[in-house]
Formats: structure tokens, sequence, C-alpha cells
């Protein structure tokens, strides 16, 4: 099945909610509402229960969404490994049936200078300054020691947001000069750590917490390498009390980003789009608060970073709810179905053809964790001398999800399978389990198949672009 909004040919909108886990999402049934204005919109959507992303940080997992191909398939693994010219980009393939493509973005990762291979049209990016700080600090002539010190701590008090505000103005111009049928990729960064909301968001769940307190606390995430790396004593994983905070934290700017989704509804809807326009909302990734003993989202594979949200909106549709395991690299074969419809030409631009409005799907999803975003040389400069759980650096992972099971394989430790029917947290190991033998076998050959084995990948990797390190550095990535 394909949709045909209009005989002329739709816009296509993808909206990425950076480092959003679906576990926090109150349309995916959890406790404290976080998303009101996304629940509001489901009765006009497709909402995917299941839905995985194919890798577990930004760079790689938006390559796959714009390519429809698995890291191990589309290579670009980090910063400046460029895509196989045989390989169809999104941008490319809409800009033969006449399309113009942009790129609005507040996430550094998604930039050329950065090695982001994807040529759009248009890139915009929103990282430079948070929304309003220039109208704060423009008229301070002063050192960047000082300058950095008054920023952290306007950010702190919630005075200014992630990029959103501005995105959100560049968008409404471009919406009234727009004439072409349009490919929109939109990039917001507000639930990426640090978490600091902003004042319209500040405290829905954690009252009056002081703002020292917001900062220690989020601080912690940019102290994840040292908590699994370091053999300095000083650096103590978070208490769980600190963790409940951290986490309602992150639930405030994932609140903050939903009321971002009202305002650009509104734009959306003042611009008259939706009447030929199918718009894709989902996220490159999740985030650990804790799970596993692990924060943001490096070193490993669970539910918390690679489950992700993934809904679509277009008018008149009526609400349906899809079970079924999926995974992200279906949008690239589903934008296509809508031009083309012919099975056999969409099979020659990705191997992936499952379109998400589907009736059956095959239930079946994949995931990757290929190269860690830091090197092995600069994580030991960060930390200070030999790294304590080193084999987190160098271990590889090749995730299948098919029906109830989830199977980790594992290059360097021990390979993991869970029941996620009765065990969704994953805390059931049942990969030592004789009577499980059989099914991990034929899992790990589906994960040959599809993804190959670990040979030829060297694990090593590491970001040395000094000219963005200050941007990177704010996200916790150096």
């Amino acid at each position: 099945m394909y949709l045909n909004i209009e005989k002329k040919k739709p816009n296509f909108i993808i909206i990425i909610l950076d480092t959003l886990r679906a576990s926090n999402l109150s349309i995916y049934g959890y406790k404290k509402k976080t998303t009101p204005f996304l629940s509001s919109l489901l009765k006009n959507c497709y909402l995917y229960k299941n839905a995985y992303s194919p890798a577990t940080w930004t760079l790689p997992a938006h390559i796959s969404i714009l390519t429809g191909l698995y890291p191990s398939q589309h290579k670009v693994l980090h910063s400046n490994e460029m895509i196989d010219e045989n390989i169809v980009t999104l941008p490319q393939f809409l800009k033969n049936f006449g399309y113009i493509s942009k790129m609005y973005t507040s996430n550094p990762w998604l930039d050329e200078k950065n090695g982001f291979p994807i040529k759009f049209d248009n890139t915009y990016k929103f990282w430079d300054l948070y929304s309003d700080e220039k109208k704060f600090l423009f008229f301070l002539s002063i050192t960047n020691k000082i300058y950095n010190k008054i920023r952290s701590k306007l950010y702190f008090r919630g005075y200014f947001d992630k990029g959103a505000k501005r995105l959100l103005e560049k968008i409404k111009r471009d919406l009234a000069e727009q004439s072409k049928p349009f490919f929109f990729l939109i990039n917001f960064n507000e639930t990426h750590s640090l978490y600091s909301p902003p004042k319209s968001s500040k405290h829905n769940f954690t009252e009056n917490l002081p703002d020292k307190t917001i900062e220690r606390i989020s601080s912690f995430c940019n102290l994840e390498k040292y908590f699994l790396f370091s053999n300095n004593y000083k650096y103590k994983f978070p208490s769980e009390d600190e963790l409940v905070i951290l986490e309602d934290l992150y639930n405030e700017e994932i609140l903050y980003t939903d009321q971002v989704l009202r305002k650009l509804w509104k734009i959306f809807y003042d611009s008259n789009i939706f009447e030929n326009t199918i718009v894709f909302i989902t996220s490159d990734h999740g985030e650990s608060i804790g799970d596993h003993g692990f924060l943001t989202h490096e070193f490993s594979a669970y539910n918390k970073i690679i489950k992700v949200p993934l809904l679509i909106f277009f008018k008149n549709n009526s609400r349906r709810v899809i079970d079924s395991n999926i995974d992200t690299t279906t949008i690239f074969p589903t934008i296509i179905h809508n031009l083309i419809g012919d099975e056999k030409k969409i099979q020659e631009f990705c191997i992936n053809h499952q379109s998400l409005f589907s009736n059956e799907f095959n239930n079946l999803s994949f995931s990757e964790f290929l190269k860690p975003i830091i090197s092995e040389k600069n994580l030991k400069k960060l930390v200070g001398g030999v790294l304590k759980n080193e084999y987190l650096l160098k271990n590889k992972q090749k995730v299948i999800i098919k029906n109830r099971f989830k199977f980790i394989y594992n290059s360097i430790i021990s390979d993991e399978l869970y029941d996620l029917r009765i065990d969704p947290s994953e805390l059931n190991n049942l990969g030592k389990i004789e009577k499980y033998k059989n099914l991990i076998n034929n899992l790990k050959k589906e994960i040959i198949t599809t993804l190959g084995d670990f040979k030829n990948l060297d694990y090593d990797s590491g970001y040395e672009k000094p000219e963005l390190s200050s941007p990177l550095k704010s996200l916790g990535y150096l």
C-alpha cells in the first residue's frame, strides 16, 4: 500500500527529536505527562509502538534514515567517512522529482565541516549560540572565560534553549516563500544533554530545584566517561536520588520539546501545508539515565538507547497503532513508495523496501554500535592514564529484535538474549541457557546475513577537529 494525498507531489518532513527515548513519552504510556501536544495529534497519526534506531548515536543514525541502510551497509561510522557514490540518498532521489531539500539542525554532527556527507540544497545551523543568547551577551566585550561563565549561568537559569526558537523562526520565513515541492529534515536538539529546561517547562517535575543543583546534576552526563573508564576514586556514579532528578530534568526537556512542536504545528497550519504534506516524527537514538550503569548514549545498545518514538501525521488520517518491530530505515522506502508505487523499481533504490504504510510487517529490526565517538588515545588523555572497563571501548555490537526476542551479538564480551515480552528492561540474560541455543544460532545467522560479521572493522576512531570542539564539548562528546 502507498499513499497519494493529492495528484500533485506531496511534501515530506522528517522531524528528528534528538536523543529522545520512547519510554519517557506519555504517548507510549509513561506516567508523567511529558507529551500533551503529541497526545493531541494521535487521532491523525500512525503510531509505531516498537520502533528502533539502527544506530546508537547521531551521525550513523541520520545516515541510515536518509539512505534506508544500516551502518554496516552505508559504512559512515564516524566523521569524514564518505558514502559510496552508488548509494542513493533521500535528497538526491527527491531532487530527481523536482523537490528542494532543506536541513534545519541544532546538532553539530550534522555539519559538512564535521564530516556529515549528505548534501541538501540548503542547510541551516542553530547551535552556534543558544536562541536569544546574543541579546544577553552582544553588548559585552569580555574574554572567552568570562563569556562562557555567564553563558552557562544564564543557560542553567532557563533563559534560552538549544536553538529551537530560532529554528522555528527560520522555518516560518521559508514556508512563506516556498513554491516547489519540498523535503525538510528538522533536527531539534532540546532533549540532548546537558539537561536544563527553559523557563516554560522548568520545575514541572522538579518543583523548586535550585539552579546550582540543576547544573550539578545535569553535569553528570559530561562525566560518564570518567565514571566508566577512570581509576580515580573521586568520580562516583550518581546516586539513585540523583538519577531521579536527572531523569526529571530530561522529562522537562521533553515537555519543552512538546511545546516547540505545538508552535511548529501552528506554523504548518498557518502556512496551509497539511493539504499535501506527510510528516514523520522520530528520534535518532534514545538515552540511558543510569540504566545498566550507563549515562547518555555510548557504549551499549540496550532499549533505552535504541528504542525511539515514531509517528506519521497527515491530514484526514485516522489513528492506527502498529505493534510490530520496525526500525527507522523504513522511512526512506516509505517516501519512495509514495512517489513510485512500483515494487520492482523501489527495489532498485533500497535494500529494505518495507513501507510504513504496509498492512503487514516482518516484525524485525536491526541496530548497531560499531565505533565509539571518542578514540582510545583521546579517552586516556581525558581521564588520565590507564583505563578501567577498556572492553566497553573496544566491544562492537550488532542487534536483532525479532518477534519477542532481542539478541545482542557482541564482538568481545558474551552475547546476550532477552525476552522483551516478560523482561522489557533487559535484566535477565538468557544467552547461556541451553534451551535457547538454536534460537541464538538462528538469530546470529540473520544478523550476519543482513549486517555481516565484525571483520575489517577498526574499533578505534576519534574526533580531532579543533574548529568544532566547542559545540561538541557542550554536548558531552569531548
